[in-house]
């Protein structure tokens, strides 16, 4: 007992104890630290007290399916600080039996896993982002793309039949034939972005 009860105390998690009524039998340093109570004001309260009437009701109904099912227990919850911070934790339940084998309590660990939850959020919304940008500049060179494509169908329209009927007049036939051949560079340089803004999405 005295090696469990020094376990429980030194471990850097958060543990607290609490019987089948729901009633705190023991906490440790890191419980104390964390939630910025003292033993001596939990113990014998209902688990929980310090915690928000919403959370403090998903905390019980995990107890009551545990206690009749037995074993171990993990999922992860919200929790309010008293700094009114909100901390997502991650934690494990475990029944404790008594000589006749049925429950006493329970014990509940947990961590505070804020950071990577945070880093999660983040690296997805900056994953949204980037989508919507890539989204936003695909449609931007798409639009482009076809308000080009209509003028550049003109002017290589007219600019061959410029070629068709300034053969006679070689100087002619020469600026008409500049304006065509730019034309089919602008017009595959369109094609090529088209093609790449299609591949990307």
């Amino acid at each position: 007992l005295a090696f469990t009860a020094s376990l429980i105390e030194t471990n850097p998690l958060p543990i607290s104890v609490h019987d089948t009524r729901g009633r705190y039998l023991r906490v440790n340093r890191a419980w104390e630290a964390f939630s910025g109570m003292r033993r001596e004001n939990v113990i014998g309260q209902r688990a929980g007290v310090h915690l928000p009437a919403e959370q403090r009701l998903i905390h019980e109904a995990q107890d009551r399916a545990l206690l009749e099912r037995g074993g171990d227990l993990h999922y992860e919850s919200r929790y309010t600080h008293r700094d009114g911070g909100q901390h997502d934790l991650f934690l494990t339940k475990s029944v404790v039996p008594g000589r006749d084998g049925r429950p006493v309590g329970i014990v509940t660990a947990f961590m505070d896993i804020s950071e990577i939850r945070e880093a999660e959020r983040a690296t997805r919304e900056a994953r949204d982002a980037a989508e919507g940008a890539s989204r936003a500049k695909s449609e931007f060179i798409a639009n482009i793309s076809h308000e080009l494509r209509t003028p550049l169908q003109s002017i290589l329209g007219f600019s061959e039949l410029g070629m068709v009927r300034g053969r006679q007049h070689e100087k002619l036939a020469s600026m008409f034939t500049d304006i065509h051949n730019s034309g089919q560079r602008m017009l595959a340089l369109v094609n090529y972005n088209s093609d790449i803004a299609e591949y990307w999405e």
